[in-house]
């Protein structure tokens, strides 16, 4: 099969992407054929655009510049580093998809350190440009530490690579389901029960095909935007709540907060995506998801939301993406402004009710919009993956909401009308216990004091954890990996000096990660407080973490209130549980 990588990728929402990464990281990028055509391009700098490229004497050096980095590319390597003749630095890599080299990914116009400015003013005048302005345009140019370039190029190459291999997944896809067809509808005459069959398949298919590709890039991906919320939160919390800058922390925590769902949308979709439940009462939830899905918009909600809902016991990251989607469904779908109806009550469902669920109690909530509504002919295809009518849609927000709702116990589906509007139902189990869950208590952070060990293999993020345990009073210790982790545990044993509890990254390239580690662990103390944290929010043990011996998890990213609870409850309460504990049998 002969393809470009313009034939696997929506570039416009690439390009997207793209934007929002450079908007966080300001790190300048671009995308390049194999020819040397431009597919996306974010961030390029004043220095380039107003004087190298516009000289004759340093255009030819840029020039010169990119040939050689096409020279030294080397597709066996995971990426290049050049210092270009006009004296700032590039960052290359190739994509590789099924062995063709379909794009060149590039870092550029930054520098490891601050600039020598004799040589910048003496380049000035030599080319002619005016001095100051060119200084001037100097002091915009970032400066990017090396490990900072080495962990976003591997997660832009990545990011490619998964998005390629997504649209030639689609493709393949494609030409085997028009195969099949055809063979069906050849050889079976009445084909209405085994098409229902096939579909399910085929949806199964394609959720399995991404799910591989999305957990690696989740992993990496949540890593950095643990290093940004990290220090964001750190910095937030230093700065008093009625300041100017506190408010704009809290727009860049959120824009944070956001990009993390670039990744959730194709992992929670996919095969995996265990939801991570909390009791809580949904109703102010849905109104702030709906908020904050159409700021900007001509389109309002008006809501229905009674107070003596059921508790749920859901995945609220999970629950908040299922309403973000369906309601920008429904704004999308009134480009002339109206209004989304939002109603949420209780409901109990009988044996005998033609609803493919259980028996039971439900929270029943409907997101009815006044669009053109969705031709018949669509309506059995709209939770497929990749299905969409859209023309920069990509699919997949529908059929993320439907398999967070399944994995939920719950069930969706909608009614629509050409012409009429369409209205989404979801039904969810109400949850068997009474008692709200920390989180909708609204507490601020917990301060605490003790020895806390912390394991991960990045030293970006055991400094930022290590900032954030020392602002809330605790002591703090470093491992890289499990085995460094057991030997420093044990030895602050016998020293009389013990850790008050672990905090272990799940996952670690090529060393041992929290899985093996807390069984060692168990094996020198059964009673060691160990919470597990890990990017990769779709693997079981995040979901049941007592089962592999940790006492609580945290999921990355996260900030520093977040930290402060699941400490607390880990050390503080936990203790107070077993004194009281303690006392009952001494009464008794």
């Amino acid at each position: 099969m002969e393809y470009e990588f313009r034939d696997l990728v929506d570039i416009p929402k690439l390009q997207k992407l793209m934007d929002e990464f450079y908007n966080l990281t300001k790190i300048p990028h671009g995308l390049l054929d194999p020819e040397g055509n431009i597919l996306t391009v974010t961030g390029w700098q004043d220095i380039c655009t107003k004087f190298h490229r516009v000289n004759p004497k340093s255009e030819l050096r840029c020039k010169e510049s990119d040939l050689s980095i096409k020279n030294r590319l080397d597709l066996n390597k995971d990426y290049g580093v050049y210092i270009c003749r006009n004296g700032l630095i590039e960052a290359f890599t190739p994509i590789i998809v099924e062995g063709k080299h379909i794009a060149t990914l590039f870092l550029g116009q930054f520098l490891h350190s601050q600039p020598d400015l004799e040589y910048f003013r003496s380049q000035a005048q030599e080319l002619g440009f005016d001095v100051d302005a060119y200084l001037e345009a100097l002091e915009r140019v970032p400066v990017i530490p090396e490990d900072k370039i080495e962990s976003c190029m591997k997660y832009f190459a990545r990011l490619a690579e998964m998005l390629s291999y997504m649209g030639l997944n689609q493709l393949k896809q494609k030409e085997a389901e028009e195969s099949l067809l055809k063979t069906i509808q050849f050889v079976f005459q009445d084909i209405t029960d085994r098409k229902k069959m096939e579909e399910e398949l085929l949806k199964t298919s394609k959720l399995e095909s991404v799910s591989v590709l999305a957990g690696g890039i989740a992993h990496d991906f949540n890593n950095i935007l643990t290093i940004l919320l990290g220090n964001i939160s750190l910095a937030r919390v230093l700065v008093n709540s009625e300041d100017k800058i506190y408010q704009k922390l809290m727009q860049i925590e959120n824009a944070t907060l956001q990009a993390k769902d670039l990744t959730m949308q194709l992992l929670t979709f996919a095969k995996g995506g265990t939801p991570l439940k909390e009791i809580v009462s949904i109703g102010k939830i849905i109104k702030e998801s709906a908020a904050f899905a159409l700021s900007g918009s001509n389109v309002r909600c008006e809501f229905d939301i009674p107070g003596d809902l059921w508790l749920l016991e859901i995945d609220v990251g999970q629950f908040t993406q299922v309403i973000n989607n369906l309601v920008i469904n429904a704004d999308q779908a009134m480009s002339e402004g109206g209004i989304i109806k939002i109603r949420a009550e209780n409901v109990t469902v009988a044996e005998n009710q033609v609803l493919p669920i259980k028996a039971g109690d439900y929270v029943k909530i409907s997101i009815a919009d006044q669009g053109l509504g969705i031709p018949e002919e669509n309506l059995q295809k709209i939770f497929d993956p990749y299905f969409t009518t859209k023309s920069g849609g990509s699919g997949l927000g529908l059929a993320t909401s439907y398999s967070i709702i399944m994995k939920h116990g719950g069930y969706i589906t909608l009614e629509s009308k050409t012409g009429a509007g369409t209205t989404f139902y979801i039904y969810l189990p109400a949850s068997v216990h009474n008692i709200l869950s920390k989180n909708e208590e609204n507490q601020p952070f917990f301060s605490g004091k003790g020895r806390i060990l912390v394991m991960d293999d990045q030293a970006e993020i055991r400094r930022v954890l290590g900032e954030m345990l020392t602002l809330l009073g605790y002591e703090a210790d470093f491992a890289k990996d499990g085995e460094e982790a057991i030997e420093l545990y044990q030895g602050a044993n016998e020293l009389g000096y013990p850790f008050d509890a672990v905090i272990m990254d799940l996952t670690i390239p090529g060393g041992m990660g929290g899985k093996e580690a807390v069984r060692r662990l168990h094996e020198h103390n059964p009673n060691v407080k160990v919470i597990v944290s890990s990017g990769y929010s779709n693997d079981p043990v995040m979901a049941n973490f007592s089962e592999y011996g940790f006492q609580d998890f945290v999921s990355k990213p996260y900030c520093v209130e977040d930290l402060s609870k699941v400490l607390h409850k880990v050390i503080v309460d936990a203790a107070a549980e077993a004194s009281v504990a303690v006392y009952q049998i001494s009464k008794s």
